[in-house]
């Protein structure tokens, strides 16, 4: 065909079929070519097509030439690589006896609606509005590599089988090449100015998108890809939404970029074992959501990812998880909250070093065991801005928060934890508001050594842990938020303490304290120093067996008070009574022309006060039964003196 030939010019269509003589004059017409029904030839060569395009020539005055097809079998191959076309391109209803071959193919706007393709090559494709590819069937892989759409790809209830496509997943090395037989889509650093669209999609093999960018959304809702996987490392899109979406494999957008929610609602992505979603480093600027019936069989993997949104994951199902657990989000950073009320996870969940802008909400969540690890929730050094709410969680495992930093609550209400180690609570180096600790007890050890709330909100039963100890070393709180007997706190310091440890004792009294419960806080410091007296040798522990009976370790004044004044009024009566002194009552004097007159009262009180000299001690002298009445009122007042000063020494200290 040469340059001068026209459409109106027979030689340019000589020894061309009367059906492609008619597409011939649709297209310069610019109107849709159908086939007439009464015919049996519904055919047009690919090279015809081909042919035609690159004629160049001027439409139909008044008209825009376009090829609009509908109804037509392209036999043999059509061949548009590196064409530039200037007309769209439509193809509705066809069927293509080859693999259409649009490697570098420029072309306004392209539809592929309801064809049946074995296969479709169009790598580096440049498309200046939108290339639509709907309710069509490929029977073979589709290539769209580093293709350019200027507005939207619409794969809408397309189906694509690969070339020997065998039903399995093959067992490749991570470094391996995929085969053909199992590439479905690859569009590998495709861009695309609108929306990716695979809404109701069924994809057999894998779905590559690596280091795509589509400006508008990645849509695959109720896509179907019954055993494949989605590739879309480093990937930039303005969202992702996968509604009701089955897949049988993983979904892979790692270090990608989201510029909108990534929406899972109702999906179900299976790949037991392994990592079902994996968005390690990926940064979203919406939320995670995966609510609604949304069931994950192996790992959740949002490792480093920053979530401008909420990670919502409330009524999730996560079952079969790899070696990570359900829920792995180390070091992620979500500027909302971590929400997954009554979700349903197998394996443990990770949000070690995580910072959470606002709250985890974990409210009546199930962790069960894996296949090789406990349901356990490992949070340690974790920044919350909210709270940490565990009410109602029923964990197989244990809760780790050591090092946990929680602006808001901490709360564990009526919830059933398990044990790992002897531990059933690991948060040594917490610091909340506030802690509540109420309703069952854990199974196993509490440690909540070194750790700092502000308010303590609890029950004395929840510290009943059946197994492993209970470590409270160090805790301090600053107010006791509920009323319990001082007698069941001092034993849940007695268990908390098998060896002596005065801390614990000293938190408890000063908490009493700053509420004015001044006697409470007087019984717990006495209950402490008697504990410290027991666990030293024979000498100490009768030492401080007298100063308990006596002045209480110096928190029983009144006691103190009653036992002196027993004591001088006994010395009183014996001596004023039975004193004797050659049969006159009263003691003799020393001296007999140097005395104070006698006087019984002043002389039990000299006795008794050994460091104040009265001037009756040492000018009477007892004899017999008297003497023995004096040395037992000496030794009460220097036990009184000591113990007092022992007192007074502890009062001084505290102060």
């Amino acid at each position: 065909m040469t340059l001068g030939e026209t459409a109106t010019d027979p030689v340019a269509t000589r020894g061309w079929s009367v059906v492609e003589r008619s597409m011939w004059e649709a297209y310069h017409e610019g109107e849709r070519f159908v086939p007439d029904p009464e015919t049996s030839d519904t055919s047009v060569q690919g090279n015809r097509i081909r042919q035609m395009l690159l004629a160049g020539s001027e439409p139909r005055p008044g008209r825009q030439a376009a090829l609009r097809l509908r109804g037509v079998t392209v036999a043999g191959e059509l061949d548009l690589r590196d064409l530039d076309l200037s007309c769209v391109v439509d193809f509705d209803d066809c069927t293509f006896e080859g693999k259409p071959l649009l490697d570098g193919l420029s072309a306004p706007a392209i539809w592929l609606t309801g064809c049946r393709l074995p296969g479709l090559a169009a790598d580096r494709i440049s498309v200046a509005r939108s290339l639509t590819i709907t309710r069509s069937r490929i029977d073979g892989s589709c290539y769209l590599r580093d293709a350019r759409i200027g507005a939207q790809l619409d794969l809408e209830a397309t189906v694509v089988v690969p070339t020997g496509y065998l039903g399995k997943r093959p067992d490749l090395p991570s470094s391996a090449r995929t085969p053909d037989h199992y590439v479905g889509i690859d569009a590998e650093n495709i861009t695309v100015g609108g929306d990716l669209d695979g809404e109701r999609l069924t994809c057999y093999g894998a779905l590559f998108l690596n280091l795509a960018r589509i400006d508008g959304a990645l849509i695959l809702s109720e896509a179907r890809l019954p055993d494949g996987f989605v590739q879309a490392p480093s990937l930039v899109a303005g969202g992702v939404y996968g509604r009701r979406m089955r897949l049988h494999g993983t979904m892979n957008l790692y270090n990608s970029q989201i510029n909108g929610p990534v929406d899972l609602a109702g999906a179900q992505i299976e790949n037991p074992g392994e990592i079902s979603f994996g968005g390690w480093g990926m940064t979203v600027a919406g939320s995670f959501e995966a609510q609604a019936d949304t069931v994950f069989a192996g790992t959740v993997d949002l490792q480093a990812a920053d979530i401008r949104g909420a990670v919502q994951l409330s009524y999730v199902r996560c079952t079969d998880p790899g070696e990570h657990g359900s829920l792995y989000l180390p070091r992620a950073v979500v500027r909302s909250g971590v929400v997954a009320r009554h979700a349903r996870l197998a394996g443990p969940v990770s949000l070690q070093h995580a910072q959470v802008s606002a709250g985890v909400d974990l409210r009546a969540v199930e962790i069960s065991a894996g296949p090789s690890a406990p349901g356990s929730l490992f949070a340690d050094n974790i920044v919350v801005a909210g709270d940490l709410d565990l009410t109602s969680a029923a964990l197989d495992g244990a809760v780790a928060l050591a090092g946990a930093r929680v602006d808001g609550t901490v709360t564990f209400l009526d919830s059933r934890v398990g044990c790992v180690d002897g531990c059933s609570v690991a948060a040594d180096g917490l610091t909340a508001f506030q802690l509540v600790f109420e309703g069952h007890p854990p199974t196993g050890g509490v440690d909540l050594s070194h750790a700092t709330v502000h308010v303590l909100c609890d029950t004395p039963g929840a510290w009943s842990v059946r197994t492993g100890r209970l470590l409270l070393t160090h805790f301090t709180y600053q107010q006791l938020r509920k009323d319990a007997p001082v007698a069941r706190r001092l034993d849940i310091l007695r268990r908390a303490t098998p060896t002596v440890e005065p801390q614990p004792y000293e938190q408890l009294a000063a908490a009493y304290r700053s509420a004015g419960r001044e006697r409470d806080a007087r019984r717990v410091l006495r209950e402490k120093l008697r504990r410290e007296s027991h666990a030293g040798g024979w000498p100490r522990r009768l030492w401080g067996l007298v100063q308990d009976l006596t002045v209480g370790y110096g928190y029983l004044p009144g006691r103190a008070a009653a036992i002196f004044g027993s004591a001088l009024l006994a010395g009183t009566a014996y001596f004023a009574v039975l004193g004797d002194c050659a049969g006159r009552r009263g003691l003799c004097p020393v001296k007999t022309d140097e005395h104070p007159t006698w006087d019984p009262f002043l002389y039990a009180l000299d006795l008794l006060i050994p460091v104040v000299d009265l001037g009756h001690e040492r000018a009477w002298d007892p004899v017999g039964a008297d003497k023995v009445v004096m040395v037992v009122l000496m030794l009460i007042g220097w036990v009184f003196a000591s113990t007092i000063v022992a007192a007074a020494g502890r009062a001084l200290s505290r102060s």
